[in-house]
């Protein structure tokens, strides 16, 4: 046997009614030990369940060839059903001295070991990595003194990463803003009210008329303003 895709996970959206799904790659245990993982998504939160082989689901299938994953009640619309090949890490194959070559054990077992080294792959394609083209000097080790309820943050110099600040102050920080933001809108709806009212104070005190004054020349427009 040969393994030619680089695929070991499939996902499908669950409609309340469909149990049986196919697993289109190849995966090595059998029953209960058939080195498959399901992973049950809520699509709305993301919260993940693994759900258990014998009693969540059977398999059938597998043993070196592809199979199919049976769930015992059928997922509901609002979830999806993730499943993935978890190979074993070990390895059984045992050469005898002056034996026959082991032509088909030999190949299982490269094969178990390609098929390990694309579920790690999978798993370090999920995970923060420095870009191929970066050619700067950033230590992307975590800090040593690492504490609870705090955030990871980029030093000064962007050549690390340090310990930011802790959570409640972020928090608390953000409420300050808030208060702060709050009693600016107040100042400013304050200041506004007084300029409308001293607009509308002198409005009343300001006569408009087209009458000569004493001195003056009708058809001119006369303002006269109250003390």
């Amino acid at each position: 046997m040969t393994i030619s895709s680089t695929t070991n996970t499939v996902s499908y959206t669950g409609n309340g009614s469909t149990t049986a799904f196919a697993v289109p790659y190849v995966f090595f245990g059998t029953g209960t030990t058939s080195e498959v993982e399901v992973v049950e998504v809520v699509i709305a939160t993301g919260v993940e369940t693994v759900k258990s082989n014998g009693s969540d689901f059977t398999v059938s299938g597998g043993s070196g060839t592809t199979g199919t994953v049976t769930a015992a009640t059928a997922p509901a619309s609002t979830v999806k059903w993730v499943i993935n090949r978890a190979t074993t890490q070990t390895q059984e194959t045992d050469y005898v001295e002056n034996d026959p070559f082991p032509a088909e054990s030999h190949e299982e077992a490269l094969d178990r070991l390609t098929a390990i080294d694309q579920e790690q792959q999978r798993a370090l394609d999920r995970t923060a990595q420095l870009p191929d083209g970066y050619t700067g000097s950033f230590d992307p080790t975590l800090p040593v003194d690492i504490t609870g309820s705090t955030v990871l943050a980029f030093n000064a110099g962007a050549t690390a990463f340090e310990i930011g600040p802790t959570t409640s102050a972020i928090s608390g920080a953000a409420a300050a803003a808030a208060v702060a933001a709050s009693s600016a809108t107040d100042s400013a709806n304050s200041a506004s009210s007084a300029a409308s009212a001293a607009t509308t104070a002198l409005a009343a005190k300001i006569t408009v008329s087209t009458s000569s004054p004493s001195g003056g020349s009708d058809g001119d427009i006369w303002f006269k303003v109250s003390a």
